[in-house]
């Protein structure tokens, strides 16, 4: 079923959800590159990043994928858009990596995760209607890092579960330094947030 554009399933799976976006994406920017491809840079970049990115980012807080090959397809309509507005088609290794740097284009997990990040910290500061309540902090000093100011992790052998927006953001909050979690100003928080590498962050976390 769809709801608010999201397709749900009964076993909360999302990759209904993300492959018929990618292939609306490819779609349009396979329109765009057939009428713009002799358009300036700037232009293809606007196309870009108005009409097809935001597509392929909505709602990507709740479906953002956690299997490697998953995220690996979604990064390919980006880098697709990277080598048109560049015009480098170069099929050599780094090249893509290239062409995303020049741009100065992070990678869209990237965004995700500075999305989910910028969600929560609002939703902890009750600037959006999203309950916290049942989020606790650790009591206690542990190796971990349980320095009080750091969540509870969640436990469970359900992916749908694990790798939901609140165990899996909660889990990356706590990796950020203490004075990021800890700051009530949001614009300050997520100025920090972009700065971060939240990608390595991520990968320091225990996820498949």
């Amino acid at each position: 079923a769809k709801y608010l554009g999201v397709a749900i399933d009964n076993n909360l799976n999302w990759r209904k959800q993300y492959s018929t976006m990618i292939k609306k994406c490819n779609s349009t920017l396979a329109f765009i590159k057939r009428n713009l491809n002799n358009s300036p840079k700037f232009v293809k970049e606007k196309c870009y990043t108005a009409l097809v990115r935001p597509r392929i980012e909505y709602a990507g807080a709740v479906w953002d994928p956690h299997h490697k090959n998953h995220r690996l397809e979604i990064e390919k309509v980006q880098n697709r858009a990277a080598r048109f507005v560049t015009g480098n088609y170069k099929m050599e290794t780094g090249n893509t990596k290239f062409n995303l740097d020049s741009l100065e284009w992070p990678t869209l997990e990237e965004r995700r995760l500075q999305t989910k990040l910028t969600i929560f910290q609002k939703a902890r500061l009750k600037l959006i209607d999203i309950p916290t309540d049942h989020l606790t902090f650790k009591s206690r000093q542990t190796r971990r890092g349980g320095d009080g100011q750091t969540y509870q992790r969640f436990t469970s052998n359900v992916d749908s579960h694990i790798f939901s927006f609140f165990p899996h953001t909660t889990n990356l909050w706590n990796q950020l330094p203490l004075e990021v979690r800890l700051s009530n100003d949001i614009e300050v928080f997520t100025s920090e947030v972009i700065k971060t590498d939240l990608t390595s962050l991520k990968q320091k976390m225990s996820v498949i």
